[in-house]
């Protein structure tokens, strides 16, 4: 992710659901989730495709501390990053989809 905001801490992130009725939103300020989120999936193997991921479930709203934001979308199997050095950078999650079971369990717990 540091790659992506060319280094920049990341301020927060605001997580917005599409898997509720009505779009739902949470937004992350603590240091201690948003690395949670940022850096235990980086373990992730992902690889770029031309195609574009469909049925998003959550976006992710990344705002660093120069107020630099980038959107990244999930799927159940891909990401699309929108943003920086990543502006429509699509990927297919090859195994596990860590970055999802993640995003999940702290949006239900800030929900």
């Amino acid at each position: 992710m540091n790659e992506i905001l060319e280094g920049e801490p990341i301020k927060s992130i605001k997580i917005q659901s599409y898997e509720t009725p009505r779009l739902a939103n949470v937004i992350i300020n603590e240091r201690n989730k948003i690395e949670t989120i940022t850096e235990k999936p980086s373990e992730m193997k992902i690889k770029e495709t031309n195609n574009n991921p469909s049925d998003y479930l959550y976006v992710l709203w990344i705002e660093a501390n120069n107020n630099t934001t980038v959107l990244l979308y999930l799927t159940e199997n891909g990401i699309r990053l929108n943003g920086t050095k990543g502006h429509g950078n699509q990927y297919i999650i090859e195994g596990d989809n860590s970055l999802l079971k993640i995003v999940n369990k702290i949006f239900q717990q800030e929900q």
